[in-house]
């Protein structure tokens, strides 16, 4: 509610924000989004519906410059809060008439753009938004003309029982304010609020059948009709000079009809309103008993008769009021006549060359037209006027220029129109393609003839706004590529974003090794998708900020490193060590080279990934130790539990329990293999011994004894004494004539080689354990 006028307020000033078509200057439809209206309420509110104008041009069937079509809404509905949200319907196109329009162009226009109807939806402004700016319509719906509201305070019960005491009355119209000021919702305020609905509408028809009765001049019936209405809402506004209208209007029409009627008669010919707290006394129909009459008592011949001619004054003062009311019927409608003949003076001798010159005559003739249709005195002229101006609208040259124009003029605006609405769809190459047909049909309808001077200059005008356009419509496509790009960086980004939560949110959040449900490959996918909308970022300089971009450096440095944790995980539960192993360094290799950007997991990620690559790599070295077990190759098997006793020293982590435990049982495994192996030395240098000594005994005593005659030596007999320090220490002896000689060997079992051993031996005796 922009303005309002006087208290309480009989014009208005509303404004409408929702989307309404208007026609420019140039010619053009297009659509605006804030519409000013004033809305007069006239002497007689509600019965007489209000007058609503446009402040702001609008191009709809329902409305000219100076109406907007509200008489059929209102009959059927005498509401202001209703009529507004009415009102705003026909401004956004909900409700349009194209049988009787006031606008003809705008009905052909909205007939053949029908399928891009509504506009806009209506949305009321809630009261506690405009609470400061705005009044209630609930409030104010009489506008003054009803009774005044009890505080809102009082007691609900006691209101309830107001309530009710004025429906007992027949007070329904106050009864309405009461209840529109009840803040309840109680079965009794709603039982009560039927019966006053009820009761109104059947007043409100009533009224529509009084007025028009009154307009058939049968007041008569239309008093019948008042009393009625009295009976169902006594304190309906300014009902008793209803009242009193249609009795001096019956009492004026029966003068004029029977002028032999006295006054007495004529009152008698019309029903009499009783005073109020007074009663009529009833004449008895039935006979009177006869009774004895009374002597006459004697008047004073000398005293004269008073004789008050009151009928005569009464029919005089009707005559009267009937007079003073004709001579104002009459003055409106000269004065209507009047301006309407000045109009037409106005517009019937200017000359037309241009279409918009025939269309602006043909509206303006249209709408003196409507005005002296109000007019109802007869014999002032209304008829002849009325006749001229139908008869120029009918003009054969009138219409021959209207049609040959608009066989030039109309298909191009029509396209025009099209493409404006297509603009204003955002569907701009389809607008520059009908633009440009426009443009077109115009040069092509260029005459050579003698209307040139005419036609021409406004083809060229066609082809100026339409050249213009064009420009705008190609700034406007260049925008729409640019928004369409910047829409389409927005709309990656946010991909990028919301696919990389949601596989983090599987992933646990955490840089660990991967859930195996995500693959490697959803992540590549998710790096193309940030990689995308990185590159058109990077050429939207206005939206991509330095927050942005450091977003998706960080999202993608993340992305990477979860790629080549699962293809690491990958290769792990396929059982491919050293696949996984690399893969692994490589996930290290990367978290080092963006440490800067991924800081806040750095370290932890950095600790777990060098903790798996060691325990992967020990448990490689493990499996291959158990497989050299198991094909027992001793030796083997103890070079790989010494290489993962080795990694596991050379790493930096810090020893948990886990690699505590691991550490010992390597070493039991190693503890272990020595032991075998040097069991399994031994015996293979045990079962070896005599064998050896058996080939070489000769020449070895040979060498210690060389007087000795080798071909006298017995067989060598071989004692092991002991080992030590991975040697084999030996006692060889064999006889030579009953001689005992004895030497001391060694054999190396690393080296598997035979030597002299000089320290001390002796052989154990039996009995020594």
């Amino acid at each position: 509610m922009a303005k309002t006028e006087g208290d309480p307020p009989a014009t208005y000033e509303v404004e409408y924000q929702l989307k309404a078509l208007t026609r420019q200057e140039n010619g053009s439809i297009d659509q605006a989004g804030r519409h000013l209206l004033r809305i007069n309420l006239p002497f007689g509110y509600p019965h007489f519906p209000p007058t609503v104008k446009p402040l702001t041009p609008l191009f709809h069937p329902d409305i000219d410059p100076d109406a907007v079509r509200i008489a059929t809404h209102w009959q059927q509905n005498p509401s202001l809060a209703d009529l507004l949200v009415h009102i705003g319907e026909i401004l956004c196109a909900q409700t349009f008439n194209l049988e009787e329009p006031f606008n003809q162009e705008a009905a052909d226009w909205y007939s053949e753009h029908a399928a891009d109807f509504p506009l806009d939806q209506i949305q009321q402004a809630s009261a506690e938004d405009n609470a400061e700016d705005t009044f209630s319509l609930e409030e104010t719906d009489d506008l003054g003309l009803s009774l005044e509201v009890d505080d809102a305070e009082e007691n609900i019960n006691a209101q309830l029982e107001e309530i009710q005491h004025h429906i007992s009355r027949n007070e329904v119209v106050t009864a309405g304010k009461l209840l529109a000021t009840l803040s309840s919702s109680s079965p009794e305020a709603q039982e009560l609020e039927k019966i006053v609905s009820s009761a109104l509408a059947k007043r409100d028809a009533l009224i529509q059948e009084m007025e028009e009765l009154e307009n058939e001049d049968r007041f008569s019936e239309a008093y019948a009709i008042f009393e009625k209405i009295r009976a169902i809402a006594i304190d309906t506004p300014y009902l008793s000079d209803i009242g009193q209208r249609l009795q001096q209007s019956q009492a004026m029409l029966d003068a004029f009809s029977q002028p032999g009627l006295t006054g007495d008669e004529q009152g008698s010919a019309f029903p009499q309103q009783e005073d109020s707290g007074t009663k009529k006394k009833k004449k008895k129909t039935s006979k009177k008993t006869p009774q004895k009459e009374k002597p006459a008592r004697a008047r004073r011949a000398d005293r004269p008769k008073i004789v008050i001619p009151v009928k005569t004054i009464l029919a005089g003062l009707v005559v009267l009021i009937v007079v003073g009311g004709c001579t104002l019927v009459y003055t409106k409608s000269m004065e209507t006549l009047m301006e309407a003949e000045r109009d037409w003076i106005e517009i019937k001798y200017k000359p037309c060359s241009t279409p918009e010159d025939y269309k602006k005559i043909r509206i303006q003739a249209e709408k003196i037209l409507i005005n002296i249709r109000t007019v109802y005195v007869p014999g002032i002229g209304k008829n002849k006027l009325e006749q001229e101006i139908t008869d120029h609208l009918n003009d054969p040259d009138f219409k021959d220029g209207e049609i040959g124009y608009q066989k030039i003029f109309v298909p191009i605006d029509k396209k025009i129109d099209k493409a404006t609405h297509m603009a204003s769809l955002e569907k701009y190459s389809e607008a520059m393609r009908l633009y440009k047909e426009a443009r077109d049909l115009a040069v092509a309808s260029k005459v050579d003839t003698l209307d040139a001077q005419k036609i021409n200059p406004e083809l060229d005008n066609r082809i100026s706004v339409i050249d213009e356009q064009i420009t705008v419509l190609q700034e406007q496509v260049q925008e729409e590529g640019k928004n369409r790009e910047r829409k389409m960086a927005e709309e990656a980004y946010d991909d990028g974003l919301k696919l990389f939560n949601r596989l983090e949110a599987k992933e646990g959040g955490t840089p660990d090794l991967p859930d195996e449900v995500i693959a490697s490959d959803q992540w590549k996918v998710c790096i193309q998708v940030l990689e995308n909308a990185q590159s058109l970022l990077s050429k939207q300089p206005e939206t991509n900020s330095p927050e942005r971009q450091e977003k998706l450096k960080t999202l993608l440095a993340y992305s990477k490193l979860y790629q080549y944790l699962a293809e690491a995980r990958q290769a792990y539960e396929k059982g491919d060590f050293p696949d996984a192993i690399e893969k692994y360094e490589d996930t290290l290799n990367w978290l080092e080279k963006n440490r800067s950007v991924l800081h806040e997991i750095y370290k932890d990620a950095h600790l777990k990934i060098e903790k798996t690559i060691i325990i992967l790599k020990i448990t490689l070295e493990l499996r291959q130790a158990v497989e050299a077990e198991n094909q027992n190759n001793s030796t083997i098997a103890l070079d790989h539990y010494k290489k993962s006793l080795k990694a596991l020293r050379n790493s930096k982590m810090d020893m948990d329990d886990d690699l505590n435990q691991l550490k010992r049982y390597i070493h039991s495994r190693i503890k272990e293999i020595q032991s075998k192996i040097k069991k399994q030395n031994l015996e293979t240098a045990k079962s070896s011994t005599q064998e050896w000594w058996d080939k070489n005994y000769k020449r070895i005593f040979k060498k210690e004894f060389p007087s000795t005659r080798v071909s006298l030596l017995s067989k060598p007999r071989i004692h092991f004494i002991k080992v030590k320090n991975g040697r084999l220490l030996y006692i060889v002896r064999c006889s030579e004539k009953g001689i005992t000689l004895e030497v001391r060997y060694q054999y190396d079992l690393s080296r598997r080689t035979w030597s002299r051993y000089d320290g001390e031996l002796e052989i154990p005796s039996p009995n020594k354990k």
